[in-house]
């Protein structure tokens, strides 16, 4: 007996709903803060850059080494998360994405390079 395959009803399909606006900056707060006491863990003096518009969030300095740390959050233990053009093309040897995932209740930080999201 041959098994028919069930039609998909697409009006129960699941749809991806995304955060309003005060819980994506929750999340993104909470994220940079996580970042700012990892730099200061490890050493570093950081300057909050998130309005220059200049493809990062913070400055990290330790010594004469810098990083340019952007920063992305997300509620979820899922990596998941959108980089600007202009983050991408300001882009270089010190750039560091840092993505924190489950930034409101178990933060966990992921350090990359430019070359590691390639």
């Amino acid at each position: 007996m041959a098994v028919r395959p069930q039609s998909i009803d697409y009006a129960r399909k699941p749809k991806i709903v995304f955060p309003d606006a005060a819980h994506r900056r929750k999340v993104e707060e909470a994220a940079v803060e996580f970042v700012k006491q990892h730099l200061t863990r490890k050493g570093y003096a950081w300057e909050d850059k998130q309005t220059s518009n200049c493809g990062y969030d913070l400055l990290a300095k330790k010594g004469t080494a810098q990083l340019h740390v952007e920063v992305k959050g997300t509620a979820s233990e899922v990596e998941h998360f959108f980089i600007s053009s202009n983050e991408w093309l300001n882009s270089h040897p010190l750039w560091r994405l840092a993505v924190v995932s489950n930034a409101l209740e178990k933060p966990t930080l992921s350090m990359l390079t430019k070359t590691q999201l390639e």
